[in-house]
């Protein structure tokens, strides 16, 4: 087979190994658990579903090829263990379909070359957590785009596209984001598994009516069965394949050459492995323990350059921050505070970094804005203006609310549908201090600014991109 991809008959020789394998792992193996002292425990595994492409579905499935009649797994074969994969099948398929679509057509009423330059504008204003990878290169290179960029551009982006499409299509890519955010929420109760069945049941029906009918391939089609997955086995993040590319993307990076692939690949996950094992039980000198650390880590961290000796505590500072006695921030903590405290512009707990706001950066990454509990266990919004190391209370962050105007919705069949992650608000003119500790600290947002206005963007889940 080479470098190509296998025929379907030669295919058939795989399946067989994996399920002689698959058979051995219901039987039963023995593992070690880190917290049973070396004794071993019997666990069994389970093939349940599968999350493919629809190249890999065909070949497994013996299914006639993604552009042939009669290759939908869900149309054509019965029961659930065929799941939507949110990477290929929307981000990477239906959404990079769409972007072509507007792209190529330059004398249609969709084209958006016109406003390209205001829309990539607003995009690259978006600021992101450091947590988050494979942040939106420039649209125009959209067919360069990495899965978790495609991501973004549509989860965040998508109000960026209102000035270059008519309203009816507008309207129609609202439908899907609407539905993609939703369907990546955390939890999912039935009545949204139901909105998103209706907002991608119209994505797919007024598909061909809004552009070329050969336009509507089978992964556009596809979208009309996510509801199916979510019933079946929940958040698509469950079980969609970005954290597998990720891995294969580490191991392929791991091989030098062309000429000995497979043992370099097999040496360096045994490498991995056992040095995954070891890592926690022996003694490091702490330069050398942060510096495996950040070895193993991804772009998803943002680590800090020292690391404690005390493993068990979780917070570390920054540089400290002197502002003059004048400054609006040091007026209220004095009011508050009658001993002595140290104000700090960064800290990271448990390795993830939260930063004070500086409205004057121009990086595309921010940690200061932030999704929160009060003292009354309400959820707010707001921004770090300082970070307080005080001796009798320890670490505290003194926040800056944010007054929410609205949240992004849309009207179907006469049902308003709220996008409860997008949404706009404004810093009040008098501060609105509010002091929290490290615990409150929901996540972290996303946003834009244009001029007293901000745009806010939150993550639906925190395990794909953040």
């Amino acid at each position: 087979m080479g470098g190509s991809k296998p025929k379907k008959n030669q295919f058939q020789s795989f399946i067989e190994d994996w399920v002689i394998e698959l058979q051995h792992l219901e039987l039963g193996f023995h593992v070690v658990p880190p917290n049973l002292n070396g004794h071993f425990v019997q666990v069994h595994a389970y093939l349940i579903a599968a999350s493919l492409d629809k190249p890999a579905q065909a070949l497994l499935l013996n299914l006639n090829d993604p552009t042939g009649f009669y290759s939908c797994v869900r149309c054509t074969i019965q029961g659930p263990s065929f799941t939507t994969d949110s990477l290929h099948n929307v981000y990477s398929g239906t959404f990079k379909r769409l972007l072509e679509i507007w792209f190529k057509s330059r004398r249609t009423s969709y084209s958006i070359h016109k406003h390209l330059p205001l829309i990539e504008s607003r995009l690259d204003a978006i600021r992101y957590p450091s947590t988050t990878y494979h942040l939106p290169s420039q649209l125009k290179f959209y067919t360069q785009f990495k899965g978790n960029e495609y991501r973004l551009v549509l989860l965040f982006g998508y109000q960026y596209f209102k000035p270059a499409l008519p309203l009816k299509y507008f309207q129609h890519l609202k439908l899907l984001a609407f539905a993609m955010n939703l369907a990546e929420s955390f939890v999912l109760h039935h009545d949204t598994i139901e909105i998103i069945r209706m907002l991608l049941d119209e994505f797919d029906h007024l598909f061909s009516q809004l552009y070329l009918v050969n336009s509507m391939t089978s992964v556009v089609h596809s979208m009309v069965h996510v509801h199916e997955s979510l019933k079946d086995f929940g958040p698509l993040q469950n079980y969609s394949t970005f954290n597998f590319e990720s891995v294969i993307g580490s191991l392929v990076q791991s091989v030098n050459g062309p000429s000995l692939v497979i043992h370099e690949l097999v040496n360096n996950i045994n490498i991995l492995q056992a040095a995954t094992e070891k890592i926690d039980h022996i003694h490091l000198h702490s330069p050398l323990r942060i510096f495996i650390a950040r070895l193993f880590s991804t772009k998803r961290q943002a680590l800090p350059k020292v690391s404690s000796e005390d493993t068990k505590k979780s917070v570390r500072l920054g540089p400290m921050l002197k502002l003059p006695q004048d400054h609006i921030v040091m007026t209220y903590l004095n009011t508050i505070y009658s001993v002595p405290f140290h104000i700090h512009e960064t800290c990271w707990k448990n390795k993830i970094r939260f930063s004070i706001y500086n409205p004057n950066s121009l990086s595309r990454n921010c940690d200061s804005c932030l999704l929160f509990k009060n003292q009354n266990n309400e959820t707010c919004y707001g921004f770090v203006v300082a970070i307080l190391n005080q001796p009798q209370e320890g670490y505290r962050i003194l926040v800056n609310q944010i007054q929410v105007n609205r949240r992004d919705s849309l009207i179907l069949k006469g049902r308003c549908i709220i996008n409860p992650f997008i949404f706009w608000g404004h810093l009040t003119d008098t501060p609105k201090f509010v002091i929290i500790s490290l615990e409150h600290i929901i996540v972290k947002l996303a946003y834009r600014r244009e001029n007293d206005l901000f745009h806010f963007f939150q993550f639906p889940n925190t395990v794909e991109s953040t």
